[in-house]
């Protein structure tokens, strides 16, 4: 007389994570980035200071959002942070870049 042992596979479900929090703060960091943005170029010493904040708040808000993109729970949320810190971000480079070009002629022609 023979005894089997019969195993059941079970099947591991991940849950994912609820990432509400992280789409609302790449949300929040994509709105005050545009701000810093907008008074980054119309302010003039101050400016680059700006242009600096809305380029870290970015940075900040940017894999938050990606992250928060694969969740079910605020994904929308997450996809408005991604794109209002994604526009800033090339903004600020490009301003950035323009700024020191510009320092770079008006230095260069006097």
């Amino acid at each position: 007389m023979t005894t089997q042992t019969i195993s059941k596979k079970s099947k591991v479900v991940k849950k994912e994570k609820d990432r509400l929090g992280s789409a609302v703060v790449s949300l929040i960091t994509g709105i005050f980035s545009i701000l810093f943005l907008l008074i980054g170029f119309s302010m003039g010493d101050l400016g680059v200071a700006s242009l600096i904040l809305s380029c870290v708040l970015s940075i900040i808000g940017l894999p938050l959002g990606i992250r928060a993109r694969k969740s079910t729970s605020g994904r929308g949320l997450a996809i408005a942070g991604i794109t209002l810190t994604v526009v800033p971000f090339i903004l600020s480079i490009v301003g950035g870049v323009l700024v020191v070009v510009f320092a770079y002629w008006t230095t260069r022609r006097v």
